[in-house]
């Protein structure tokens, strides 16, 4: 119930730590990269249907909480 439809404007700015390529897009240290936290969860290679709301998904390791790499 966390994903709100997105409403634009939203996103968590962070920057940087490593250089990297995101997409093809290069991404240096210290740069700028502002997360889309209404996009999170949406791979359906992971998540099965991840526009259906469904109490009922088991659970799975997720952005809600900004679980990932650090």
């Amino acid at each position: 119930m966390l994903r709100a439809p997105d409403r634009g404007g939203r996103g968590i700015p962070r920057h940087a730590r490593v250089d990297l390529e995101i997409c093809g897009v290069a991404v240096h240290a210290g740069d700028l990269v502002l997360l889309d936290t209404g996009a999170a969860n949406h791979d359906d290679s992971v998540f099965a249907e991840p526009d259906r709301f469904d109490i009922t998904r088991s659970a799975a390791a997720h952005l809600t909480f900004s679980h990932g790499l650090r």
